[in-house]
């Protein structure tokens, strides 16, 4: 970073933006926290982001040129994104461009991780609802290392136009939705936190069974944070704040900045889960193979689909929706790997503490097929098969279509506009 004759190492800026963002007052003005919270995101990566999540930190950031949304950011690409072979056309306008962006994303990756920054937007489309719309800040921070369909493979057909093909499931449809956030500026960023998990532990039994048979205070405490659980903050009785302990401050950043921008959700089916602002009640709830997060699909003309935007659901969040769920002894944990500042998973056996990469629900690999760490990003690992894409994919060849189908499991075509 540098400022005149002054510089500071990108690490140090980014260790130093941490320390001011966790030892802020609560008191401090709202709109100064936003732009501690705008600063923290751009330098919260370590040494490497990629295309999407670079896209998501610059979201901010002033441009004459929507176009450079996308072509500012090739110099800095990482090799598995420089593998796009993106180059600058202005003669495109910004719709071709971005579409064109998914496009080759989808068909390099496999995967269709990068329709998580899709954001269904109120008002004339100008965009397909697959495609993000780059020049607009998204109301929501992406979710990070969801795993609702594991490592599966993409299913993908581009019918021509607007229109997008994609494979998955329909779990259930939505049926109660409140906004997490008033409109209001709050003196005290996590009140509405607060004040949404009273509402919803005064009017259920907390210690009753969820879907996935751990508790509702359970499933209640990792939807609002996507992931991490502390339950100080569910305390139904009125008056101040629920703790002021620091694990009750963790939860509650962790669950501010997973509510920020979205709506609460419970289904006909029983599930509760954070998804986008604009939800509404009958949207359909899925899962897509190469898709991390369940996502929201509203009905369209003509039997397709509008992407509404990306969800936590207990419950749907560990391939279960595909392959039912895991067996009784295990759990699916993430760990940070401290060498490359980003969290791993894996699944744990409760009863013998051992820890392995592989989903216990999956059966071996194909032959000829192995998994292997990657070797310059130690935190990947990826499947080396004699036949497939070069020898190299990190995509698990039995989570396909095809192999699924094997197994009796179909998949959906979802046609998205």
């Amino acid at each position: 970073m540098v400022c005149g004759h002054d510089s500071l190492l990108w690490r140090k800026s980014g260790n130093a933006l941490y320390c001011i963002r966790i030892k802020r007052q609560d008191a401090d003005v709202p709109r100064v926290n936003a732009l501690i919270d705008r600063a923290y995101e751009i330098v919260d990566y370590g040494s490497y982001a990629s295309l999407k999540t670079m896209m998501f930190q610059t979201r901010h950031s002033k441009c004459t040129d929507d176009r450079d949304r996308i072509y500012a950011m090739l110099g800095m690409l990482h090799d598995t994104d420089a593998e796009l072979a993106i180059r600058p056309d202005y003669t495109k306008p910004s719709k071709e461009v971005y579409q064109e962006l998914v496009l080759r994303y989808i068909d390099r990756q496999q995967q269709l991780s990068i329709l998580l920054l899709c954001e269904l937007r109120s008002g004339v489309p100008t965009l397909p609802s697959w495609v993000p719309n780059f020049a607009i800040p998204n109301t929501a921070r992406p979710l990070l290392n969801m795993r609702a369909t594991g490592d599966s493979l993409c299913n993908v057909e581009s019918t021509g136009g607007d229109a997008l093909q994609v494979a998955g499931l329909w779990v259930c449809t939505l049926r109660h939705l409140e906004i997490l956030e008033s409109t209001a500026e709050r003196q005290y960023p996590r009140q509405d936190v607060i004040e949404a998990a009273r509402r919803f532990a005064s009017t259920h039994d907390m210690s009753s069974n969820y879907l996935d048979s751990t508790t509702l205070r359970e499933a209640y405490c990792r939807t609002m944070c996507a992931g991490p659980v502390l339950d100080e903050i569910l305390q139904s009785d009125g008056g101040g704040l629920v703790d002021a302990s620091p694990a009750a401050k963790k939860f509650l950043d962790y669950a501010k900045d997973t509510c920020s921008g979205r709506s609460f959700f419970q289904t006909a089916m029983g599930h509760i889960g954070v998804g986008p602002r604009i939800a509404e009640k009958d949207d359909l709830l899925c899962v897509l193979l190469g898709c991390g997060s369940p996502m929201l699909l509203r009905a369209a003309r003509d039997n397709s689909f509008r992407l509404v935007g990306e969800c936590f659901v207990p419950g749907l969040m560990c391939n279960e929706a595909i392959l039912g769920p895991l067996p009784g002894k295990f759990t699916r944990v993430s760990k940070l790997d401290e060498t490359w500042n980003s969290y791993v998973g894996a699944f744990v056996d409760m009863w013998s503490g051992e820890a392995r990469v592989e989903d216990p629900m999956l059966g071996v690999l194909p032959y000829g097929c192995e998994r292997k760490v990657h070797e310059r990003e130690k935190v990947r690992t990826i499947f080396v098969h004699e036949n497939y894409l070069e020898g190299i994919h990190d995509r698990d060849l039995r989570l396909s279509k095809s192999a699924l189908l094997d197994q009796g499991i179909v998949m959906e075509a979802f046609n998205l506009i």
